[in-house]
């Protein structure tokens, strides 16, 4: 059962059905994501939050997302991705974060995301890939990052991604510089 709204909202409806398997909330006036706003929607498995003004997503945003297996945040606002944002979304397989403001990634903030395949974060303002920011991404198949400024990539950034299993790796190798 797929749910999407019949006007625009500024904040996650509570009355979305939690039968809903697939929810679409792209091109709304959302700005951010609650702890708790999605419990309910356990069933659900793909979430559609693109094109949303969203520039905040508290601890515990998706918790409830357990059967979740896409999640799409395209050209939100978003500039940090925090620790353990991710970590209930467990199944997930598939996460566009690519034109947002993205210019910090915590350590730990793709923790949680074990079975995800695909990670795009192209067009975003990262400067630097700190050391085992991937290590949780050990199914990523794919990982797009191109159109950042990335001038620093640590040593170690790419441990737990498996060169056999990560056949597509997108980047522009003129704008980078040595590992630090």
């Amino acid at each position: 059962m797929s749910w999407s709204p019949d006007t625009v909202v500024e904040v996650v409806p509570s009355d979305i059905p939690p039968e809903c398997t697939e929810v679409n909330l792209e091109s709304n006036d959302i700005n951010n994501l609650p702890s708790g706003v999605f419990n309910l929607l356990t069933n659900c498995t793909k979430l559609n939050l693109a094109y949303n003004g969203i520039s905040k997503i508290q601890d515990g945003a998706f918790t409830g997302l357990i059967n979740l297996q896409e999640l799409d945040l395209e050209a939100n606002h978003l500039k940090k991705l925090s620790a353990g944002i991710f970590s209930p979304l467990t199944r997930c397989r598939k996460l566009y974060l690519n034109r947002n403001r993205i210019s910090e990634i915590q350590d730990g903030a793709f923790n949680g995301l074990t079975q995800l395949q695909f990670l795009s974060l192209t067009q975003n303002n990262l400067r630097k890939l700190p050391s085992n920011i991937f290590s949780p991404l050990t199914q990523c198949t794919e990982l797009s990052f191109y159109h950042n400024n990335i001038a620093v990539i640590e040593d170690g950034a790419f441990t737990g991604l498996i060169a056999k299993k990560l056949p597509t790796a997108v980047a522009h190798p003129h704008r980078l510089n040595k590992p630090t």
